[in-house]
């Protein structure tokens, strides 16, 4: 009988400009980190948060899901840091819960300013008063968070 199984057990994958970081939970509560891995990224291939050597990066990357044995993990990757815009929102109080989505995504090109264009986002609603809906938005530009999900759609073969 194997002591974790694989099924209630994710990791996450975070690129920094200068390294690859891996971690794994037991998806049980309390949370129990099961594994915590580390790869230095040699200088150049990914700066600010966007990556500048994508064939090298690949190659790196592949390296890691090898040494790590991970290539059969349910994975997701965070965006990194540069690229993610966070702003605490408040929203008409008579805005649904159900189309806050809708509503941020009429928004966002028109009122709630971003310094990109094409954001792909989320949020979390941090509370409802009488006068408004709070939420917390996280936006980041598409074509960078698309180009991060095909090199894990690569070295995955997802």
């Amino acid at each position: 009988m194997r002591l974790f199984s694989i099924k209630n057990k994710i990791g996450n994958i975070v690129i920094k400009d200068h390294v690859i970081r891996y971690v794994e939970l037991k998806q049980k509560q309390p949370l129990v980190l099961h594994m915590c891995e580390e790869w230095p990224l040699p200088e150049g291939i990914v700066r600010d948060g966007k990556i500048v050597n994508e064939e090298q990066l690949t190659e790196v990357l592949e390296q890691c899901v090898d040494e790590w044995k991970i290539k059969h993990r349910r994975v997701r990757f965070l965006v990194p840091d540069p690229l993610v815009v966070i702003r605490k929102i408040s929203l008409p109080k008579d805005v649904d819960v159900e189309d806050i989505r809708s509503y941020l995504f009429m928004e966002i090109s028109a009122t709630i300013p971003l310094p990109f264009e094409d954001a792909v986002f989320d949020y979390v609603v941090l509370e409802k008063t009488e006068e408004a809906l709070h939420v917390l938005l996280f936006a980041a530009p598409e074509a960078h968070v698309l180009q991060y999900a095909e090199l894990f759609e690569i070295v995955y073969r997802i």
